[in-house]
C-alpha cells in the first residue's frame, strides 16, 4: 500500500478538489473515509482511503501499483498558480510509502489479541473515530480500522506482514485493524505479534490472492487502462457536491446517457 501525505494551509481544499470524499466525514482529527481519484475524463485512477491526521494534514492510502501515479496526479495539481499566485499556498505533497510500514489484523479474534497488546479494546481507543495513536510495550504505532466489505465496496490493500485469524466464513463486515509504524520497528512488531500462536502470518503475495479470492480487492488498479466510476459500489464513493476533478467530464457522460 502506498501512503502520500498531504499537509499545509490548503490542505482541506486540495482533498475536496482532487478526491470525491465525502468531507463531511474528515471534520475530526483521526476520521477517515474511502474516496475516488477521478482524471480529467472522468476515469478512476484509484480508490484511496484518506484519513486526517492533522489540523492541516492527511494521509491518503493508495492500491501498491498506482501509488507512484496517485503521486505524479496530486503533485502536477498542488504547484498549479493563477494570477494571483498558487492556488494552494503553502501545499506540500510527499510520499511516505518507504518510511511507513503496516500489519494488518483482521478476524474472529483480532479485537482480543490488540486488547492484550494495547490494555485496552481497540474499539475503546478508537471511540468515534477511524484512526488513533496507542503503544504496544515501547513502539508508538498508529491504529487504523476499516470494514472488510465483500465486492459491494473493495478496500485498498495493506502491505508488510500480514497477520490474519480471518475464516473463510467470516462476517463480511468485519474490521480490519492495521497497524502503521515506521519501517524501522516493523521487525519489533512482528516479532511481538508472532507471540501470539493464534495469529496465521501471511506475506503480501498470500494476502493478496486471497483478497482477490474473496472479491475484496480492488482488481481495476492492476489492470492497464482506466475504469469509469458506473457501478453502485463506486458511484457511492462520489460525493454529491460534483466539485472534485473529473466531475466537469463525469456530468457531461451521464447527459449523454
Amino acid at each position: 500500500m502506498g501512503r502520500l501525505r498531504v499537509c499545509g494551509p490548503s490542505a482541506a481544499d486540495f482533498i475536496r478538489v482532487m478526491t470525491s470524499v465525502d468531507t463531511g466525514r474528515l471534520a475530526t482529527i483521526g476520521s477517515a473515509a474511502p474516496a475516488l481519484i477521478l482524471n480529467a475524463h472522468a476515469e478512476v485512477i484509484d480508490l484511496v482511503i484518506v484519513m486526517r491526521t492533522g489540523n492541516n494534514e492527511y494521509l491518503i492510502s493508495t492500491s501498491p501499483a498506482t501509488t507512484c501515479e496517485v503521486e505524479e496526479w496530486l503533485r502536477a495539481h498542488s504547484a498549479i498558480a493563477d494570477d494571483r499566485g498558487p492556488v494552494f499556498a503553502g501545499l506540500e505533497v510527499s510520499d511516505e510509502s518507504a518510511s511507513l510500514a503496516a500489519v494488518a489484523i483482521h478476524g474472529t479474534e483480532a479485537s482480543e489479541i490488540l486488547t492484550e497488546l494495547f490494555g485496552s479494546s481497540p474499539d475503546l481507543l478508537l471511540c468515534s473515530s477511524a484512526l488513533t495513536t496507542a503503544t504496544i510495550g515501547r513502539l508508538d504505532v498508529m491504529l487504523f480500522a476499516w470494514p472488510l466489505l465483500r465486492s459491494a465496496q473493495p478496500s485498498t490493500q495493506a502491505d508488510a506482514l500480514v497477520a490474519s485469524t480471518q475464516p473463510d466464513n467470516a462476517r463480511a463486515d468485519a474490521l480490519v485493524y492495521e497497524l502503521i509504524v515506521p519501517a524501522g520497528a516493523l521487525p519489533a512488531l512482528t516479532d511481538i505479534l508472532l507471540g501470539f500462536s493464534e495469529l496465521d502470518p501471511e506475506d503480501f503475495e498470500q494476502y493478496r490472492h486471497r483478497r482477490k479470492a474473496a472479491h475484496t480487492w480492488f482488481l481495476a488498479a492492476e489492470q492497464p487502462g482506466y475504469i469509469k466510476p458506473d457501478t453502485p459500489e463506486l458511484v457511492a464513493l462520489l460525493r454529491p457536491e460534483r466539485d472534485f476533478v473529473g466531475a466537469r467530464a463525469l456530468a457531461a457522460q451521464n447527459a449523454l446517457s
